[in-house]
């Protein structure tokens, strides 16, 4: 209440930050979005100030209150509630008749049938195809990270478990990585961009989880390692060709 603050600044409190957890101001059903501004002008006036002097608490997300329904519509039913990546040729699959499969939320083309054809005469007439002549692949789904830094080389050695000394500008390498059971844990192509500069793809599913693995040891494990990491699937298209 109004009679909260006013008493908290009497005790001695000075921060918004502590008026706020002393007096539980903003942790009502409107988080804030309303009565915070209140409590601020109300802080202010008590402590001589002007608002803009007594400044504002951290603001958090949800921003916009979220109901329970959309939170638990997640598990629900067919629309649920959960965010659609589409690749820039997105539009292209569509005009040629692709159906998609669901993977790391991304829309990623599964296959392309024609007339009357089930999934498994799609599938083997585009394979035979690739064998014969050639296939393209829309591999923009892939996560993508930048390795930077005089010791990008030694921390793929580190991760990988394959050698990374010798690859040269310009060429790239399959390599798998290990879980610390030491299975399989996800597995991408690096490619050299130029030395100490890499471009690092995983799989779809687990482009999070790949980058929180290698910062993970980077900054606990490795700080001495002057190595930078940015997350760039989103950035990057990428056409495979076979």
């Amino acid at each position: 209440t109004a009679a909260d603050i006013r008493l908290a600044a009497r005790e001695g409190y000075r921060s918004i930050e502590h008026v706020k957890r002393y007096t539980a101001l903003g942790f009502g059903t409107d988080q804030g979005k309303l009565g915070n501004i209140n409590g601020l002008a109300i802080l202010a006036k008590s402590l001589g100030k002007l608002p803009g002097e007594v400044g504002t608490t951290t603001f958090r997300p949800n921003y916009t209150p979220v109901t329970f329904g959309a939170v638990a519509g997640r598990t629900l039913g067919e629309q649920r509630f959960d965010p659609v990546r589409k690749t820039a040729l997105h539009t292209w699959h569509l005009r040629r008749g692709a159906m998609f499969e669901d993977v790391g939320q991304w829309k990623r083309p599964w296959f392309y049938p024609r007339d009357g054809e089930d999934m498994h005469e799609a599938v083997n007439r585009e394979c035979l195809a690739a064998r014969n002549g050639v296939g393209v692949l829309d591999a923009s789904t892939l996560g993508k990270i930048d390795i930077r830094g005089p010791d990008a080389a030694d921390f793929l050695n580190l991760l990988y478990t394959n050698n990374w000394d010798n690859l040269q500008p310009g060429r790239c390498r399959y390599g798998f990585m290990l879980g610390e059971d030491g299975m399989v844990m996800d597995d991408g192509v690096t490619t050299c961009l130029a030395p100490g500069h890499y471009l690092m793809t995983t799989t779809t599913g687990g482009a999070a989880a790949v980058m929180a693995w290698m910062e993970r040891w980077l900054q606990t494990e490795w700080p001495h390692l002057k190595v930078y990491l940015t997350s760039v699937t989103d950035q990057w298209s990428v056409m495979s060709v076979a």
